[in-house]
């Protein structure tokens, strides 16, 4: 059950891409937020709501499957 429910937040798991609806325009913070990945701890994003949280979680997803990093290597939970 719980995979399951993990599994419709995450449909990369299926599909190998991002829906382009979810990826949106590529913000500025983008390349700052991917510098950030040389360090394996687990990553956390705040912020005021609507500011693009989302997005730009979504465009990172996009960029790491881009790079060929295992679909199932990428979980989001919301």
């Amino acid at each position: 059950m719980v995979i399951e429910s993990l599994a419709e937040w995450n449909d990369w798991w299926k599909t190998r891409n991002v829906e382009d609806d979810l990826v949106g325009r590529e913000r500025g913070a983008l390349k700052e937020i991917e510098s950030y990945f040389a360090f394996k701890e687990i990553k956390l994003l705040t912020g005021i709501r609507r500011s693009g949280k989302s997005t730009l979680f979504y465009q990172l997803i996009a960029s790491l499957l881009s790079k060929s990093i295992k679909a199932e290597e990428i979980l989001l939970i919301n």
